[in-house]
């Protein structure tokens, strides 16, 4: 597998991905488009509103399985992603919801995995 420098997150990342990076991405974001939509229902006491949205939510986790998926959906199959390509197009796509804003903000460094210092 060829390590590539990830995409500039300013420039027009959509043009740059491949198809299943493509999905990979766009269903992780509707995943977020949901989330936010429940969220935004629960802080205005919106019940109704929360509960409709469930099966949405539902559908869109169930298209990101897909597309880990064979193709019969019985067994786990790696998409051909690149992950900081999709993570940029994530972290673009998802400022237009609150929780994308709020996980990514536009003026703070993505967050970084830090390994636990050593016990011994």
């Amino acid at each position: 597998m060829t390590t590539t420098i990830p995409p500039d997150a300013t420039g027009d990342i959509y043009r740059q991905l491949r198809g299943d990076e493509i999905r990979v991405a766009e269903d992780f974001v509707e995943l977020i488009d949901y989330l936010s939509r429940i969220e935004a229902g629960i802080s205005r006491g919106d019940w109704f509103y929360t509960r409709s949205k469930l099966p949405d939510l539902i559908r869109a986790a169930d298209n990101l399985r897909e597309v880990l998926s064979t193709s019969d959906g019985t067994e786990f199959e790696a998409p051909d992603a690149r992950p900081p390509f999709v993570m940029v197009a994530i972290r673009q796509w998802a400022q237009r919801y609150r929780l994308g804003r709020a996980i990514w903000h536009p003026t703070r460094r993505p967050l970084r995995h830090v390994p636990e210092p050593d016990q011994g």
